[in-house]
């Protein structure tokens, strides 16, 4: 849904709520703050790295696994950033700054486990997808694994710190046969993609990691965001790949197939994507385990 004033303001309400919710550690806002300035460098990222000792170890071990695949081995954080980019750096800054933020709140390990597989898939998928709509490059491929990593964050702070609200919508769900977005709606008013896009903005990640996160339910209503289209597409193609579809979960078919029109894709490179998914996750489950070891 569009998102209001009103609704923002009331989902603010219920993000003050949870007091001990975590936030994003020093070293990622600050790497926020300077990346759009085009004076940064690649020395600036370094240094700001070099205050996170646990971070800047992360970030080399992944430079040099094979998720990245390079011949020559990275012998310091300067180079990396050099070698990957810094919106690949800030990438992987992010994804392991959020996975450790939630890290010791597995208090349903089940739904850990299956919540970051599925967010692995997507990312892995909507990097897949970035690559090839018109004018993807390497930064876009990198923002699209982002967005696809976090898309769902909202309905890991919903089983966290609200899981109230988070039974609630799965029981009525299933009640009325109706997708776990559609019912968050109709019961509490609000959805798992608008408080993970909420909490994005509040965290001062990019404005398109935001918006891309807010509507990936509905990306018609985000203003032509092609990464909101992408992230829609992975999750429904990271679902039918890896979980077979039989449940209304899987499709809002008007706005699947108006996302194959978006993106450029047909039905016959379903197939094809399906299996080029299966090994970029084959590769990422190695930048997971790089990226919540210590």
């Amino acid at each position: 849904m569009p998102e209001t004033q009103t609704a923002k303001t009331e989902l603010q309400q219920v993000i003050g709520s949870i007091s001990d919710l975590p936030t994003p550690p020093m070293v990622l806002q600050q790497i926020n703050k300077v990346i759009n300035d085009p004076n940064t460098s690649a020395f600036d990222i370094a240094a700001i790295l070099a205050e996170d000792p646990a971070m800047s170890f992360k970030v080399l071990k992944l430079t040099n696994s094979a998720y990245y695949g390079f011949a020559k081995e990275v012998t310091s954080v300067k180079q990396a950033v050099i070698v990957m980019g810094i919106n690949a750096v800030r990438s992987m800054v992010l994804s392991t700054a959020v996975l450790d933020m939630f890290k010791g709140n597995e208090k349903n390990l089940q739904f850990h486990d299956q919540f970051w597989r599925h967010s692995l898939a997507t990312a892995s998928c909507a990097r897949l997808l970035a690559r090839r709509v018109p004018g993807g490059n390497a930064a876009g491929a990198e923002h699209a694994f982002s967005v696809g990593l976090l898309h769902d964050i909202g309905k890991l702070v919903m089983n966290c710190y609200l899981p109230n609200d988070f039974h609630a919508a799965q029981q009525f769900a299933e009640e009325h046969q109706l997708t776990p977005h559609r019912a968050e709606e109709e019961i509490l008013g609000y959805t798992h993609a608008e408080l993970g896009g909420l909490l994005a903005k509040n965290w001062k990640l990019p404005p398109l990691i935001c918006s891309a996160i807010y509507y990936h339910h509905c990306p018609k209503d985000s203003e032509n965001d092609i990464f909101a289209y992408v992230t829609h597409f992975a999750d429904y193609l990271s679902n039918l790949t890896f979980d077979p579809p039989g449940d209304l979960q899987r499709t809002e078919s008007l706005l699947v197939r108006e996302t194959f029109d978006v993106l450029d894709i047909s039905q016959d490179e379903l197939q094809p994507l399906k299996e080029a998914l299966i090994e970029e996750y084959v590769k990422s489950e190695t930048f997971m385990q790089i990226a919540t070891a210590l």
